[in-house]
């Protein structure tokens, strides 16, 4: 009698396909349930909002900047964008992709970091990307991802599988025991405590960070080039733009020569909607009580930084309106 290896075949198929719904269904549950934490590290979800305005940046601008009093006092809504160790080109594709999306209903202004560091070869990782692609199910920077990973197999198996998207590079679910617990109980917009040491200590361990850091005026015409095609994209838009030039300690008097040449392309040939500001410059970048770091703000620095901000931000819609 010959088996009925049409029934065994039918009957493994049927199971097969009863496993990968299974395991389809799991993911998206999974990645449902998982998102929102992995969304505390970025909060890039607000990109698919349709907003009155926004700051693009690095963890300086996520640090520096308070989005809920911002809000209140522009009574305007709106969100910060600052993944960690953004580069100007991440910031490009993120406005870039927000401002293609949203182009039926533009924001009213956009805030764009304007760290003089932006254009240093090495001062920020060219792989902050990777913390990212968790936003790809979401329909947020797409493309910038799939220009970024290409062929690579983990990306590729995201398409099908989301969950894995927030593994990626095993950032997420591998640093999960410990990252998890402390992001569903404390506040994104808490900031790390200060250390207990004398002033005097940390100003010096500021000092032996930057040491390490080779010629701090160097320029990567990679990042010149992604500034000046941002600027063209920004002048067709429109849109009111503040380039924010965030604080950053002055640790010797070299600091301000150094950073000098960043600044210059920062305010060169910006179109007429585009204008460059840098707050109190002289007060604050020689007072360290505002500086959890000497990059990045502490609370005192940021309750100050976010009041300038909007009272900016009234100033830029006002004369928007006026026009």
């Amino acid at each position: 009698m010959k088996a009925p290896y049409g029934k065994i075949a039918k009957k493994t198929g049927l199971w097969l396909g009863l496993l990968l719904i299974s395991a389809l269904a799991f993911d998206r549950i999974l990645y449902r349930a998982l998102f929102p934490l992995y969304d505390r590290r970025s909060t890039l979800s607000g990109m698919n909002d349709e907003l009155d305005g926004f700051i693009i940046g690095s963890s300086q601008t996520r640090w520096a900047v308070d989005g809920g009093v911002i809000s209140q006092r522009t009574k305007s809504r709106f969100a910060v964008f600052a993944p960690p160790g953004a580069n100007l080109e991440l910031r490009s594709a993120m406005l870039r992709d927000y401002v293609e999306r949203f182009a039926d209903h533009p924001p009213s202004y956009i805030v764009l970091e304007g760290h003089p560091f932006s254009f240093h070869p090495t001062r920020y990782p060219d792989d902050a990307y990777k913390t990212l692609l968790g936003y790809r199910p979401r329909g947020i920077l797409r493309e910038y991802l799939s220009q970024r990973y290409g062929d690579d197999p983990l990306f590729q198996g995201t398409k099908v599988f989301h969950s894995l998207a927030l593994n990626s590079e095993f950032y997420f679910l591998a640093s999960a025991v410990v990252d998890l617990p402390i992001r569903a109980i404390r506040p994104v917009s808490e900031l790390p405590q200060e250390p207990d040491l004398p002033m005097e200590t940390r100003i010096a361990q500021w000092r032996a960070y930057y040491a390490e850091l080779k010629d701090r005026g160097a320029v990567d015409p990679r990042f010149v080039s992604a500034y000046a095609d941002l600027m063209q994209v920004i002048s067709r838009t429109g849109i009111p733009i503040i380039v924010l030039d965030l604080p950053i300690y002055r640790l010797d008097p070299q600091m301000e020569k150094d950073l000098s040449v960043g600044r210059r392309i920062l305010q060169k040939d910006l179109p007429p909607n585009v204008h460059y500001v840098r707050f109190e410059a002289d007060r604050v970048e020689n007072d360290p009580t505002y500086f959890y770091d000497a990059s990045h703000l502490n609370a005192k620095g940021r309750a100050w930084l976010s009041e300038k901000l909007a009272d900016e931000i009234t100033r830029t819609l006002a004369q928007s309106k006026s026009k």
